[in-house]
């Protein structure tokens, strides 16, 4: 233990000396942060923190900052799906094929209806481009395109999916 304080005092400062509890010490004064400090770097971090969560949510997709021309091409497969689970569409997916004719293939079906057993399941294709999923829904009887994304299948989830979308 004396090794080790020496050490440490060898290490430190001129000025500074190691007590027998091994604080340092300053001029005989413990060397402690004051309390009133220590608060207000806790609460200057914990309000840091309230306000990027807040700024994080605000910044999040709403129906007034998201658009078909930018989100509709950039999104991922679990974007769109957590996008209409907030705007109260919950969406599981019960099939997906990366290689599908057309582009990447996901069939859902609702949160309630595991396994499509109603036979209430949505196709939902990402096109490689706007223009071809639009085009598509010419050629598919209900079908409905936002940016990239083509849906098709039961007609009641295409229209509440539809109607979360901007």
């Amino acid at each position: 233990m004396l090794v080790a304080l020496g050490l440490i005092a060898w290490a430190a400062p001129k000025g500074f000396v190691v007590n027998d509890t091994g604080e340092p010490t300053a001029a005989g004064r413990s060397v402690r942060w004051p309390i009133y400090l220590v608060v207000a770097l806790v609460a200057c971090a914990f309000l840091t923190r309230i306000v990027i969560a807040v700024v994080g949510l605000a910044s999040g997709p709403t129906p007034g900052n998201v658009s078909e021309a930018k989100e509709g091409e950039e999104w991922s497969f679990m974007q769109l799906l957590d996008y209409l689970k907030a705007h109260g569409v919950a969406l599981t997916i019960d099939t997906a094929q990366q290689h599908a004719p057309g582009g990447p293939l996901i069939s859902v079906c609702r949160k309630d209806d595991l396994g499509g057993r109603s036979g209430r399941v949505l196709a939902i294709q990402k096109r490689l481009s706007p223009q071809d999923a639009h085009t598509a829904t010419s050629s598919e009887d209900g079908a409905v395109a936002w940016g990239c994304f083509l849906f098709k299948g039961d007609p009641a989830l295409v229209k509440q999916v539809r109607r979360a979308l901007p």
